[in-house]
């Protein structure tokens, strides 16, 4: 690939020259995986009625080109250091809501599966990923009209 090189500035008036490689759009990312989602709810009479919800993801690659002349790096089942860069194997979510009448309490569960650091590939001494967890949300809400509901989670 070339680069022209652009600069800006003038050594001979004392304005600096910054040199410039110039950007080019050239990565390129391959994702594959499956989505499913169950939803099931029951009627328990007087007793009001449960509703559960099932989510689960599989990520089969996640694959990045940073240059088409290097190998494509892939960062399935690896966290790394920004926000939104955790890769998992697969997330599952179950969400549990009870209501009868005007009030409902639900119980969301969430699991991350352990990862491994993105960049243990190329430091596996000092890199360390995260083990697997589970997250546990408790929520409750009051409908007061047709248009108005107090949510409250933990």
């Amino acid at each position: 690939m070339n680069r022209v090189t652009d600069s800006q500035g003038n050594p001979s008036d004392g304005t600096p020259w910054v040199p410039s490689q110039g950007t080019a759009n050239v990565s390129s990312l391959n994702t594959s995986g499956v989505d499913l989602q169950v939803d099931w709810g029951l009627d328990l009479g007087g007793a009001g009625a449960i509703d559960l919800n099932l989510l689960a993801n599989w990520l089969q690659k996640w694959e990045v080109t940073y240059v088409p002349s290097i190998a494509a790096i892939d960062y399935t089942g690896t966290i790394g250091d920004g926000v939104g860069s955790a890769r998992p194997d697969y997330k599952l979510f179950l969400n549990t809501m009870w209501h009868r009448g005007p009030l409902g309490i639900g119980l969301r569960a969430r699991f991350l599966p352990a990862m491994d650091n993105k960049y243990a590939t190329y430091d596996p001494v000092s890199t360390v990923g995260v083990p697997s967890i589970t997250y546990l949300d408790f929520n409750a809400s009051w409908k007061f009209t047709d248009s108005i509901d107090l949510h409250v989670g933990v």
